[in-house]
């Protein structure tokens, strides 16, 4: 709604899928049934634990590789919030040694990836080094400064900032 007030929709993108690091199935787990924004994917064997009220059906996500690829312009700003899920989401395209697209920022929240609720992000020292070897550093939204990096379990809403952003604009 913000970009259609501001006018500026026609430089905003907005893509509604599940995104993962493969084809496998995943299913909406509904944690907090009366809010929509907190749905998480998990996979088969995790949704067979939960309350199958609570489960959605199958869908079959796409990579950050296949979204990249369908966007045409060369530089991306990406504000992600899969509910945990970003190491599985991003870690293959921060760990590839040539990335196609400029990146500037990624905006997301930090607290149910450090949490790694459902087994969703294992790799979270994988994700924070993916970042840092690309050349990213981590700011913290609301005070824009830098977090101290021993400390991921403190960060709450994190703009990552790759190191020639302010070079580009």
């Amino acid at each position: 709604m913000s970009t259609f007030l501001f006018g500026s929709e026609e430089n905003v993108r907005y893509l509604v899928n599940t995104i993962s690091d493969g084809k496998e199935a995943l299913y909406p787990f509904y944690r907090f049934p009366g809010n929509e924004g907190g749905i998480s994917f998990i996979n088969q064997e995790t949704a067979k634990t939960k309350p199958a009220n609570l489960i959605g059906e199958p869908v079959y996500p796409v990579t950050l590789k296949e979204i990249l690829d369908s966007i045409t312009t060369d530089t991306v700003i990406i504000k992600i919030d899969v509910e945990g899920s970003e190491c599985v989401a991003l870690t293959p395209y921060l760990t590839q040694p040539i990335k196609k697209k400029n990146i500037p920022y990624f905006l997301m929240e930090w607290t149910y990836i450090f949490q790694n609720i459902d087994d969703c992000c294992p790799g979270i020292s994988t994700l924070i080094k993916g970042f840092l070897d690309s050349g990213y550093y981590a700011v913290e939204v609301t005070t824009l400064q830098r977090v101290n990096m021993t400390e991921p379990q403190n960060w709450d809403n994190i703009l990552w900032v790759h190191n020639e952003a302010f070079r580009q604009f």
